[in-house]
């Protein structure tokens, strides 16, 4: 994969790590916004979240 595609819980874990707290319903939240403007996919066979602009 290239530099625009992470893991599903590696990017969990990165910002999880920034913020230092649970974000679990923040997260969620944000990723499904995100899908919805057209800024990122999911790729589901590889659990991994895309940036597509």
């Amino acid at each position: 994969m290239d530099d625009k595609s992470i893991k599903y819980h590696e990017l969990y874990n990165k910002i999880c790590n920034e913020v230092d707290e649970e974000i679990n319903e923040l997260y969620l939240d944000s990723l499904t916004f995100l899908f919805a403007l057209g800024v990122i996919e999911y790729n589901k066979e590889e659990d991994r979240v895309v940036l597509i602009k």
